[in-house]
């Protein structure tokens, strides 16, 4: 499970699960959105790394080539 890091989880609503699963596809990396899990999932994406190592570390690097958003 991962979340915006500027993001409280008090705070967090079910779109905000969209919105963060549409920026990792942005990048190629799929999740599922936290809503689908129950309303405590609201603002986090669950990430399966099923991937070989050579695709897990691609995505890591888009992910900190991108570095961290806000707002």
């Amino acid at each position: 499970w991962t979340r915006r890091a500027d993001l409280d989880p008090a705070d967090a609503t079910a779109q905000d699960s969209w919105d963060l699963l549409g920026e990792l596809a942005d990048l190629g990396i799929i999740a599922g959105p936290g809503v689908f899990y129950g309303a405590g999932g609201d603002g986090y994406v669950r990430v399966a790394i099923t991937a070989t190592d050579e695709a897990v570390a691609r995505a890591a690097a888009r992910l900190t080539a991108r570095g961290p958003r806000t707002g």
